[in-house]
């Protein structure tokens, strides 16, 4: 997996984050959004998981709560 389209850093360091956001979410990567907006975590419900911030917008029928 390599990210896609305009890159600003290290691509390196991108894909340690991205295999971080694996360890959390495994390969259901469609229910991650991955953000900037750090008001998410007072506007929804949040906690932490593998040592990462974590908001659950919306938890899908059959999906298991991330947030711990």
């Amino acid at each position: 997996m390599w990210p896609p389209g305009y890159l600003q850093g290290n691509p390196w360091t991108m894909l340690a984050e991205i295999e971080r956001i694996r360890a959390v979410a495994g390969d259901d990567l469609a229910r991650m959004l991955p953000g900037h907006d750090m008001e998410i975590f007072a506007r929804h419900r949040s906690g932490k998981s593998h040592g990462v911030n974590v908001a659950e917008l919306h938890l899908a029928p059959g999906h298991r709560s991330l947030v711990r």
